[in-house]
């Protein structure tokens, strides 16, 4: 079987000057100063570690708000991945996927809400403006519901909690092991 290879010609990771960089005037992502004080708090923590993708002239193709987060924390070089390989018309292809990919993944809420309250127990810096992205909030049990329904549906009887996304985990979490429960992704049947 032939081995595919999906790797780039070029694939070297260098400290540029931030300067050298030139982010994209049409780049169709957005955030607020909130945003980038956030992502500040979690490169602080953590450190630059995802590397700026760009062609060999400096212009950004991926990793426009990184940019905006190493001039906000006024870093001198950045890392950088230049890559000579891109068409006008793949840069822009490529700014949207890469953007729009990473939005198709979604959270296994009982994990999370289990990843949170081990991290707030070994004193893990949540909250609004933390570098995890997760307020102390979510992992509050005392959350209120936006909205209950319960009804019955083909026999079955269906309860639909619209609430955050904690609160929702933690029911699925204290209901899972009840005899005749049953949950799939966005649904939790009682019997």
């Amino acid at each position: 079987m032939a081995k595919l290879d999906f790797l780039p010609s070029q694939f070297q990771v260098v400290l540029k000057p931030i300067e050298w960089l030139k982010p994209s005037p049409t780049n169709p992502r957005k955030w607020t100063q909130i945003d980038v004080e956030q992502f500040a708090a979690a490169v602080r923590r953590y450190k630059f570690r995802v590397p700026i993708l760009c062609d060999p002239q400096g212009n950004v193709v991926d990793g426009h708000f990184r940019l905006a987060v190493a001039e906000h924390l006024k870093m001198a070089k950045v890392p950088c991945i230049p890559s000579d390989d891109w068409t006008p018309e793949a840069v822009r292809e490529f700014r949207i996927s890469v953007n729009r990919m990473g939005e198709l993944a979604g959270w296994d809420e009982t994990r999370l809400l289990e990843d949170l309250e081990q991290l707030k127990t070994e004193g893990a810096p949540l909250g609004d403006d933390g570098p995890i992205g997760f307020g102390l909030e979510a992992i509050d049990h005392d959350i209120e519901p936006i909205a209950w329904d319960f009804s019955l549906v083909e026999d079955v009887h269906v309860l639909t909690i619209r609430s955050p996304l904690p609160l929702a985990a933690e029911v699925k979490k204290r209901l899972k092991d009840l005899q005749g429960v049953s949950i799939t992704e966005d649904n939790l049947e009682l019997p």
